[in-house]
C-alpha cells in the first residue's frame, strides 16, 4: 500500500512553482506526487529521488534517466516538461 506523502511536505514549494500535494507512486529509488504547477495552473506528476549519499555514480544515474526521458514522445507515456535537483529536505522518504 502506498501511504500519503509526509504532512511536512505536503503543500511545499519546489522549485518556486510546484506545489506538492499526496503520494501517486513510490519504488526503490524515487516517489511520484500529485504536484500544481503554480505557474502554468496545471496539475502535474513530479518525481523525486529517493535521498541518496552524494555519490557521483547516482547523480551521473539520475541524469541519465533524465536525459531519456526527455528524448521520449508517445501519447501513453508521461511527457517531462522540466528537471531539477532539490536537496533542502534530506531523511524523508522519496525527497531528493
Amino acid at each position: 500500500m502506498v501511504a500519503d506523502s509526509p504532512s511536512s511536505i505536503r503543500n511545499e514549494m519546489l522549485g518556486g512553482r510546484y506545489r506538492l500535494a499526496d503520494i501517486i507512486g513510490r519504488g526503490g529509488m524515487s516517489s511520484v506526487y500529485r504536484a500544481r504547477d503554480e505557474n502554468l495552473g496545471r496539475d502535474v506528476a513530479l518525481k523525486l529521488f529517493a535521498p541518496q549519499a552524494p555519490d557521483a555514480n547516482e547523480l551521473r544515474r539520475q541524469e541519465a534517466e533524465i536525459q531519456l526521458l526527455a528524448t521520449l514522445n508517445h501519447p501513453s507515456l508521461v511527457t517531462l516538461f522540466d528537471a531539477g535537483i532539490d536537496t533542502r529536505v534530506l531523511n524523508e522518504p522519496g525527497r531528493s
